[in-house]
């Protein structure tokens, strides 16, 4: 029989790892995907052990939510570093755990709240918890673009990793001091999207097929609509966009697309056949080194008989002495 939990783990440890400090691979983490953490000393049948998938709602805010679990010390902004912080609170400090719920997020909260907190102590746990995710924690990421999709498969890949019930911390893991039993239950830092439907397979091969190595060429938007070129492993070249969402949801609902092509040079005559002389209006956003040559050249070459196009002409050329 099958095991797709097993499988799960030889995928995300197969593939590209961070760890802090990742301010260095900026470039090499999406803005949008989800994030599939593993933790020192955590093991699954010989592969390091996957004890968190999460995600974002915002757009291109994957390495923003990276930076509230892993820099930023405040644990009202990360689920994940609270559950962390009353892990050691249990172990250490039980009496503060009522205190460690409350939340100054807002200004009713803060009046409410603050006077009743040992803010000094809070500091020092924070760091705490800093130093811990810092020191122990390592994640790889899968790239996707639309919320939608985002929270579809995380939702897929907890539950899986839950209803296997085969999921079985070490005796050292920190989460056997939650708070939380659903967390010490499925060795999970997680107490969402547990009993949610789990990957068949068929789902669990196209999450295989999301793997596969592609780079990114070529990405440009207009108001409302951008889209994002890629080139896979087989040099096929795949775009993916999404329109919509700007008024009412009834009136202007969100669309999302993915077309396949031969070749960049299939793609570029498609996209300038598509979109005539108004191609240029659109606004560029990131161009590969590998295709500066190319699109320079048909950025110089464009008919300037419209003198309304020099400002979007500018801002191609812009983008193009950056890269």
């Amino acid at each position: 029989m099958r095991n797709i939990v097993l499988e799960l783990h030889q995928l995300f440890n197969e593939q590209r790892r961070f760890s802090f400090p990742f301010k260095e691979f900026k470039k090499e983490i999406p803005k949008n995907g989800i994030y599939i953490i593993f933790e020192n000393g955590e093991k699954h049948n010989g592969f390091d052990r996957i004890v968190r998938v999460g995600t974002h709602t915002g757009n291109n805010q994957l390495r923003s939510r990276l930076n509230q679990h892993f820099v930023k010390e405040n644990k009202n902004r990360s689920i994940f570093r609270k559950n962390i912080g009353r892990c050691f609170l249990n172990k250490e400090k039980p009496s503060y755990l009522p205190l460690w719920e409350l939340d100054i997020t807002s200004r009713v909260d803060k009046e409410k709240n603050i006077n009743l907190l040992d803010l000094a102590f809070e500091k020092e746990l924070e760091k705490t918890i800093t130093e811990y995710v810092q020191s122990n924690l390592s994640f790889c990421v899968l790239p996707i673009d639309t919320k939608e999709e985002r929270l579809f498969w995380e939702s897929k890949i907890v539950s899986t990793l839950a209803n296997a019930g085969e999921i079985k911390a070490s005796d050292n893991w920190l989460g056997n001091y939650s708070t939380k039993e659903k967390i010490k239950k499925y060795s999970l830092w997680q107490v969402n999207q547990l009993y949610n439907e789990g990957l068949a397979e068929l789902e669990f091969e196209k999450l295989k097929s999301m793997f596969l190595e592609k780079t990114k060429l070529f990405e440009f938007g207009t108001e409302g609509s951008s889209a994002t070129v890629f080139k896979l492993a087989d040099n096929t070249i795949i775009e993916k966009g999404s329109s919509g969402g700007i008024l009412d949801e009834d009136e202007d609902p969100i669309q999302n697309w993915e077309k396949s092509f031969d070749t960049w040079e299939v793609w570029w005559q498609n996209f300038t056949d598509t979109n005539k002389e108004f191609w240029i209006r659109y606004h560029p956003i990131f161009i590969h080194d590998s295709l500066r040559a190319f699109i320079k050249s048909a950025v110089h070459n464009y008919n300037l008989s419209d003198s309304n196009v020099r400002r979007h002409i500018n801002e191609w050329n812009r983008l193009l002495a950056k890269n």
